[in-house]
C-alpha cells in the first residue's frame, strides 16, 4: 500500500511540476510558475492527506482483522465447552436411567420379600394362637 502511495507521489512530481516547466517554454500563455507552484503544493497535499486517511483505514482494517481473529478463537472455546457439557448431560442421564432400572428391580425384590415374610408371619400368629391354650374364666367381681 505504501509503495503504490509513493509512486503516485512520484507521478504526481512529474507531472504536476516537470510538466509544466516543459508547457511553459511552449506556451508561454500557460498561468505563471506561482500559480503552478500553489496549485502543485495544494495538489501535493491533498495526496499528501489520502495517503494519511488510507494508512489510517488500513490499520483499522487490521485491527478488525485481529478482532475478527479474537472472535473467532472464543466461538470455537465455546462450542467445545458446550460439547463438553454435553457429554456430562449425557453421562448424567444415563446415570439417573441405570439408578431408576436399578432401584425399580431392588425395589420389586423388597416387596416380594416383604410380601412372603408378611404371609409367614400371619400364618404363624394363626398357628400360635390357635395352638395355645384358652386361660379359664374367672368369675368377675361385682
Amino acid at each position: 500500500m505504501a509503495s503504490c502511495c509513493n509512486l503516485i507521489l512520484h507521478c504526481f512530481h512529474k507531472f504536476c511540476v516537470l510538466q509544466p516547466v516543459l508547457l511553459l517554454i511552449v506556451n508561454p500563455g500557460f498561468p505563471s510558475i506561482a500559480d503552478r507552484t500553489s496549485y502543485s503544493w495544494t495538489m501535493y497535499h491533498e495526496i499528501v492527506l489520502n495517503k494519511a486517511i488510507i494508512e489510517e483505514r488500513e490499520q483499522g482494517i487490521i485491527e478488525i482483522q485481529h478482532h475478527i481473529g479474537e472472535l473467532n478463537e472464543m466461538f470455537k472455546d465455546l462450542a467445545l465447552l458446550v460439547h463438553e457439557q454435553g457429554i456430562m448431560l449425557d453421562d448424567i442421564s444415563s446415570n439417573i436411567e441405570s439408578s431408576h432400572d436399578a432401584t425399580a428391580a431392588q425395589a420389586a425384590q423388597q416387596l416380594t420379600k416383604a410380601s412372603k415374610i408378611q404371609q409367614s408371619t400371619s400364618s404363624m400368629v394363626s398357628v400360635k394362637v390357635a395352638a395355645s391354650p384358652i386361660p379359664p374364666s374367672q368369675p368377675q367381681a361385682i
